[in-house]
């Protein structure tokens, strides 16, 4: 019992803590959806650092496993310190009612609850059976760190120990079940076909949240998005290229989490940064996430390029030019240029 408290702290109630400074600061419309996807993150930035830091000095998993605990534990300490010093923490009085449901909102907002349902028990009850070659090799890789105690050191598919795979070793996130299961005692195909399958479902729609906030005014307006974007997903499982696949099929993928959760957060985040003047903070921002999207995929190294370049160009396009916006990119790509260049340095 203790186990699966410390496994619900890790994913739901520590990533909301640690991304909250975040949703308060940029005065996001849902607070708490914006929070829970940027902290989930940012906690996979974190662990990509101390994981892929330690893992190529050849560091037994036990201590990265003991690291990660600790800076995660201090980096929501200093989340609830600046809550605290900002004044986020004291309830607020609204000085004007909030303006009631209307009954077809109350519509919307029921078709959407059954559609996300309708695809939580699709996660308890069916597709999550099948095991893939991908899946089944990212299955391995959690086990054999486990068992080997050691990153990158063991061949998936042999089981024989093998010299340090950089190209495994930078792709953290395929370890971050392996750490989930060391702190509550579930399997690791239990836990990314089941737990962690239902919380990315809980983390995209979160995501989806934010970003219609941020992108309509009207509450009715976000409702509709919400209720088109769940029934496109629950309708377009037609092909393994489709991005109902990525959200139903396997989600815990890195490709899958990249495609539907975090390009809609940067491009949420990219929204409301180019809406003010140059911040150092947002910047930050995108650097983090960055950091996560190459613990994803080393296709997300690339990809990147576009997800945050595209956007802050198109935004000199407007009257007046920020040019200060520009800063953006190299905020956002000097992770992924990093670790492409150490792979390719370490590949020669």
């Amino acid at each position: 019992m203790l186990k699966l408290f410390v496994l619900f702290l890790v994913l739901g109630v520590l990533p909301v803590l640690l991304g909250m400074p975040w949703a308060k600061a940029s005065g996001a419309r849902y607070a708490a959806a914006c929070a829970y996807g940027i902290g989930y993150f940012a906690g996979l930035a974190l662990f990509h650092v101390t994981a892929f830091a330690l893992a190529v000095f050849h560091v037994r998993f036990l201590i990265i496993i003991i690291v990660y605990s600790v800076l995660l534990g201090l980096a929501c300490l200093g989340s609830l310190a600046r809550l605290r010093r900002t004044g986020a923490l004291k309830p607020r009085q609204a000085n004007e009612p909030r303006e009631k449901l209307r009954w077809h909102e109350w519509v919307l907002l029921a078709v959407f609850a059954v559609t996300l349902a309708v695809q939580i028990y699709h996660g308890f009850a069916s597709e999550m059976s099948y095991m893939s070659a991908d899946d089944s090799y990212y299955v391995a890789l959690a086990n054999d760190v486990l068992a080997a105690d050691y990153i990158g050191t063991t061949d998936a598919y042999t089981g024989m120990a093998t010299v340090l795979n950089m190209q495994r070793t930078i792709q953290t996130a395929l370890y971050y079940p392996a750490y989930l299961t060391a702190v509550s005692g579930i399997s690791v195909a239990a836990m990314e076909h089941t737990v962690q399958y239902i919380q990315l479902l809980i983390l995209a729609y979160s995501i989806y949240t934010y970003l219609s906030g941020e992108l309509l005014d009207k509450r009715e307006n976000r409702l509709i998005f919400l209720v088109l974007v769940s029934v496109f997903y629950l309708f377009g499982y037609h092909s393994v290229y489709s991005l109902t696949f990525r959200l139903l099929g396997p989600n815990y993928q890195g490709k899958a989490v990249l495609a539907v959760s975090l390009t809609p957060l940067v491009l949420a985040v990219l929204i409301h940064a180019l809406k003010e003047p140059y911040r150092w903070r947002n910047g930050l921002l995108l650097f983090i996430l960055s950091l996560s999207a190459v613990s994803l995929t080393l296709w997300g190294s690339g990809t990147m390029l576009a997800i945050v370049t595209i956007p802050v160009v198109l935004s000199l396009f407007r009257r007046p030019r920020n040019w200060k916006h520009l800063w953006y990119i190299p905020w956002g790509l000097a992770a992924p240029a990093a670790f492409v260049a150490l792979y390719t340095a370490y590949s020669l």
